[in-house]
């Protein structure tokens, strides 16, 4: 540039701009000066911008005087790197900001590790990330950042409670999985998928909870876990605490064994070659295993599980707790299809192998092994026809009312018979219990806030002596209110919680073929296929049905 030098200073930190006023072109701007420095050998100094304002005006000012001497002024200047230590608020991790230099000195591991060490970090420093900085910052521009985590703590981790381990499995679980060796089963009889124990069995053990570990923070402040909670082993009917063992239960009689929320029973067992006229229906305080099939018109009723080894046609089962039918279940209906000739009902859940024509009630999830077809089904869980991991069974032809996923191989017929499945009933329970809670929640709010008055007022106040008792008992009202605000909050809460995790559980599942002809349903929201396709998924979102296909 025509009338221009840079001089570097004698230790070489600063650089002046040299202009000779005389020879300075006047059309020379802020950014003709800034490029003419960052063209040459200085340009990774840290350059003052508005010196290079102030110049131009010097200059100018001596041309105007007729100056001949040189107008010099200090513009830039070299900057080593900066580096901020940032401390996270639980003292579990540091992390490290660095601007890099204009020319300066670069980072070293030990200068990072100082900064480190003038904010009291005292363990967890990383020195292969504090080398990894050091590495990036030399690739950075002059005055670029870069942040990266370099010390961390050692999170505690807290004890964990004790739990139960069922040391046999329930029937349905047991039929659900790939059968096991008789090794695995040792003391216990298979009766097809079925398993008893006998008198003495262990069933059940409680695992001992943990100490948990102790952990630190970077400031080298040591971190005691809370260790776990020990819960009591409490007997279920039909079992006993070993006296071996008491983090054992062993089974006191021959029994089918059930485990469910985290209790542990043995039902007593009846057992039968099968169930026609010859032996007549069967009713049972306990479970019921049938090696056979279940004639027409029979009945099977108890109030444990009831397994059959067989076939089921046009008859009545009902269980206290799951039905397994291994071979399929037929029934007739109706022209109405009003009037089914086989009904399972069961309080837990219900699997059988194929069925037809069956009317179902099941609280929990109804599994089918191969198809299920022309049945009405309602149901409080979910229904998978064909494998677990991967169903890939036949659905068709039935009505369906659940409150979870409905999942199958095929979904619909090719005869484009009717398959309609409806959520409704479930949701709107989890609305009106919602709407409950927060008519609850919005009344105690108002009178809590007329009874906060009233305390402030009496707090106000000197109380005679002989009505203090009635303000104490006001004061323990309030705060009982207090507690059941906070603990209606707390409903409200989980009911939408569960609201949320009752839309994202529901919706179908096809993962061969979905036919025209099958409907789901959400009260007013619903959802038709008007075509066959391949692989695909029904699923509410944003308060409608979408459809995404499987790949």
């Amino acid at each position: 540039m025509k009338g221009a030098t840079l001089e570097i200073s004698a230790d070489g930190e600063t650089l002046s701009l040299v202009l000779m006023p005389e020879e300075f072109e006047l059309q020379n701007t802020e950014k003709s000066l800034l490029q003419f420095i960052e063209y040459s050998e200085h340009h990774a100094l840290y350059v003052h911008e508005e010196k290079l304002s102030e110049l131009l005006g010097l200059c100018n000012a001596a041309r105007l005087a007729k100056q001949a001497e040189p107008v010099v002024l200090s513009v830039a200047e070299r900057r080593d790197f900066l580096c901020v230590i940032s401390i996270a608020e639980e003292g579990m991790s540091a992390e490290a900001e660095i601007t890099a230099p204009f020319g300066g000195k670069l980072p070293t591991v030990a200068d990072i590790t100082r900064h480190l060490q003038q904010q009291g970090v005292k363990r967890g420093i990383s020195t292969k990330q504090i080398n990894y900085l050091v590495k990036k910052v030399k690739a950075l521009a002059p005055g670029e950042l870069i942040n990266h985590t370099i010390a961390r703590g050692l999170p505690v981790k807290h004890g964990r409670d004790s739990y139960l381990n069922p040391l046999v499995a329930n029937a349905l679980d047991r039929i659900l999985r790939p059968k096991v060796t008789d090794d695995d089963i040792a003391d216990m009889r298979d009766l097809g998928d079925i398993i008893t124990v006998k008198q003495g069995t262990p069933i059940l053990e409680r695992i001992a909870p943990t100490e948990g570990r102790p952990g630190y923070d970077i400031f080298n402040t040591a971190l005691l876990p809370t260790p776990g909670k020990l819960y009591d082993l409490k007997p279920g009917v039909g079992t006993e605490i070993s006296a071996e063992n008491p983090n054992v239960l062993i089974a006191t009689l021959t029994g089918m064994p059930k485990f469910k929320n985290n209790s542990m029973w043995v039902d007593d067992v009846f057992i039968c070659k099968g169930v026609n006229v010859s032996t007549g229906n069967i009713r049972y305080d306990g479970s019921v295993i049938v090696n056979g099939d279940v004639a027409e018109k029979m009945k099977v009723i108890c109030s444990g599980d009831v397994t059959i080894n067989g076939f089921v046609e046009s008859a009545h089962i009902e269980a206290g707790g799951d039905i397994i039918i291994t071979q399929g279940a037929m029934g007739k209906v109706d022209d109405k299809q009003t009037e089914y000739s086989t009904t399972l009902d069961a309080d837990g859940s219900i699997h059988l192998e194929h069925g037809q024509g069956l009317r179902i009630r099941a609280k929990g999830n109804v599994t089918v092994g191969k198809q299920l077809a022309y049945s009405d089904i309602v149901t409080g869980g979910s229904i998978t026809v064909g494998q677990i991991d991967k169903p890939n069974g036949n659905l068709f032809a039935c009505k369906i009312i659940c409150e979870q996923s409905v999942k199958a191989g095929t979904l619909g017929a090719v005869s484009g018979s009717q398959l309609s499945i409806d959520f409704s009933g479930g949701y709107n329970q989890i609305i009106d219990f919602q709407s409950s809670i927060d008519n609850l929640f919005t009344n105690l709010g108002k009178t809590l806030a007329d009874h906060m008055n009233t305390i402030n007022a009496i707090s106000a106040k000197r109380v005679p002596s002989e009505i203090q008792p009635k303000a104490d008992l006001a004061v323990e009202i309030y705060e009982s209110e207090r507690r059941l605000y906070a603990f209606l909050r707390q409903k409200l809460d989980d009911v939408k919680s569960k609201r949320a995790e009752f839309i994202s559980d529901i919706g179908l599942e096809a993962n061969k073929v979905l036919y025209p002809g099958v409907t789901v349903k959400l009260n007013n929201r619903s959802w038709r296929s008007e075509k066959e396709y391949s692989r695909a998924r029904i699923h509410y979102t944003d308060y409608k049905w979408q459809f995404d296909p499987l790949t």
